[in-house]
């Protein structure tokens, strides 16, 4: 029992079988090839041929369920998995673990110059436009909620048709933070480009260094060093990883601003506690 993958080479087109048993959830294209001895090859998108299926993600995610022999597990990232005899314990250990090692990975690759970049450009901006879709509109709310306590004139939008028509009339002077996990959000990578037509600085919060997204961007900012088969259909790691480095952006504008700016962060602090009962 084998799969057919269609794959390329530089020299000519060809079929390469692959026993199922060899597709691991947590394999990458180049531990496949390297596990079956091929080398110099690349799979390409199969997915007119395989109804439903996007990509090489898609694809691998439904040959390892294929071979799990009705065993399903949800996996986590960062190589932990939740069993179905797993314990209250276990599930919450690997939970925070995971979420943990997430972190530690966006600390060891976040890049410290577009960091400061970042925070320059949101100072200096007449207008911050957060942009995202689903989860990442999540996050680009909570980027809102954060900034405009220090004075920064911001906003926030999550409807697509809303904010691709709201950066069209954008300023020169005002910056796009366009937020999506995958960086390949058709909506927001569409967003990004009206911005660069007219001019408009971009900065990008993605999971991954290379996307549609980063391409268009002058800021490019992300959560992990690794490709988007180490984490399978869970958003809440790189979700975590994404508000830690607004946050860090925050606390970098913070540190960067005059008085009026710390008081204006003061006064909404304090108006926030009168609302606590």
């Amino acid at each position: 029992y084998s799969t057919i993958l269609f794959v390329f080479s530089t020299s000519k087109t060809f079929t390469l079988y692959l026993p199922l048993i060899s597709i691991e959830r947590k394999s990458t294209i180049s531990s496949i090839l390297l596990s079956n001895h091929n080398s110099g090859v690349s799979i390409i998108d199969v997915s007119p041929l395989i109804g439903g299926i996007i990509g090489y993600k898609e694809l691998k995610d439904n040959l390892f369920f294929d071979t799990q022999e009705n065993n399903p597990v949800t996996d986590l990232g960062a190589g932990y998995r939740i069993e179905r005899n797993d314990t209250t314990d276990h599930i919450i250990q690997k939970a925070f673990r995971s979420s943990i090692h997430t972190l530690q990975e966006s600390n060891k690759i976040i890049n410290r110059s577009e960091v400061e970049r970042a925070c320059d450009s949101i100072l200096k901006a007449n207008t911050v436009y957060f942009i995202g879709t689903g989860i990442s509109g999540v996050c680009a709310q909570y980027a809102y909620t954060r900034f405009f306590r220090i004075g920064i004139n911001c906003s926030f939008e999550t409807d697509p048709t809303i904010y691709k028509i709201r950066t069209s009339i954008m300023g020169k002077n005002d910056v796009l933070f366009a937020i999506s996990s995958s960086g390949r959000s058709g909506n927001v990578v569409d967003a990004a480009r009206i911005a660069r037509s007219n001019q408009i600085p971009v900065i990008s919060l993605c999971d991954f260094a290379i996307s549609p997204l980063s391409k268009l961007s002058e800021i490019n900012l992300y959560t992990t060093p690794r490709n988007s088969t180490q984490f399978l259909e869970m958003d809440v790691q790189l979700f975590i990883a994404q508000i830690n480095i607004i946050d860090i952006i925050f606390f970098k504008c913070c540190t960067e601003s005059d008085n009026e700016r710390i008081q204006l962060l003061n006064k909404t602090k304090n108006y926030s506690d009168k609302e606590k009962i």
